[in-house]
């Protein structure tokens, strides 16, 4: 589905035009040439260069503002653009051949989930479902994904069936874990127990931060002690890190898919061989 109204983030306008958990990645549309000299491109474009989106449509504004000339408003709108769309791809190679490794490799944590049929529970304060409604069902379903993305022959119990089972069952809390994992035909539980899911900067009304920090927990189905979990650990996430960003309904929305998609991420690498940058 379709966000945000006219003008688009690097056109001016609101900044606005972001498609939300289709494939999990935005699409910020441009419209037409601009006074201003930004309205150049069309992009699609990874969640979290949506900040970055912003900043650069200013700083394009800026320089054809001051430059008033349209030869350096063409390149300076060039430039901005070759170095958003590659990022830090861009400095990858220079910075590879001067100084050596940039990434290094890290092994999965938990490597059973292949192979088997896995039911993600999300679970958390009454409060979260208050404030921030489907963030349980967002969040199963952008961790779903991305495990589905990076680890082979692995199977989930689709979001309908969970939904269904717990309205099913008020009392589906009270129940043994086995019990639930028996009743959803799973012999994997992913069971993610919320902390915190807000999106609002603590002691501001007018300023937006994602945070989402969640105790996870695995419990295998065919091992002697089911109930017990054979595997633990902790997901926080913060996003914008540097610092809130002004509210706004766009802003909202944004800062909302970014940290579900930052905490589905980072999980997800808790189960597979990946690449970090080297620090």
């Amino acid at each position: 589905m379709f966000f945000g109204g006219a003008g688009g983030v690097l056109c001016g306008g609101d900044g606005s035009g972001v498609l939300f958990f289709a494939s999990f990645e935005p699409l910020l549309h441009s419209g037409g040439g601009g006074a201003d000299g930004a309205g150049v491109v069309a992009l699609a474009l990874r969640a979290h260069l949506f900040t970055d989106a912003l900043m650069l449509k200013r700083w394009i504004h800026d320089g054809c503002d001051k430059s008033r000339g349209s030869f350096f408003c063409l390149l300076l709108g060039g430039t901005g653009l070759l170095l958003f769309l590659g990022g830090c791809n861009i400095l990858a190679f220079p910075a590879y051949v001067l100084f050596g490794k940039t990434e290094k490799t890290v092994e999965a944590e938990y490597t059973s989930l292949s192979g088997h049929k896995t039911a993600i529970l999300v679970v958390g304060p009454a409060g979260i479902d208050f404030e921030y409604p489907y963030a349980r069902a967002d969040l199963s379903m952008a961790t779903s994904s991305f495990i589905e993305q990076n680890v082979e022959s692995v199977d989930f119990v689709d979001q309908e069936s969970i939904d269904r089972f717990q309205y099913q069952h008020f009392d589906w809390y009270a129940l043994p874990l086995p019990t639930v994992a028996h009743q959803l035909g799973a012999d994997r539980l992913l069971y993610i127990e919320l902390i915190q899911f807000s999106l609002v900067e603590p002691e501001s009304v007018s300023l937006l931060r994602g945070r989402v920090l969640a105790n996870v927990r695995i419990f295998e189905m065919e091992s002697s002690e089911p109930a017990e979990a054979s595997y633990k650990t902790e997901i926080s996430v913060l996003f914008p890190e540097t610092a809130p960003v002004p509210m706004s309904d766009t802003a909202q929305i944004a800062v909302r898919q970014r940290s579900i998609v930052l905490f589905a991420d980072q999980l997800a690498k808790r189960f597979y061989r990946h690449k970090e940058p080297a620090k």
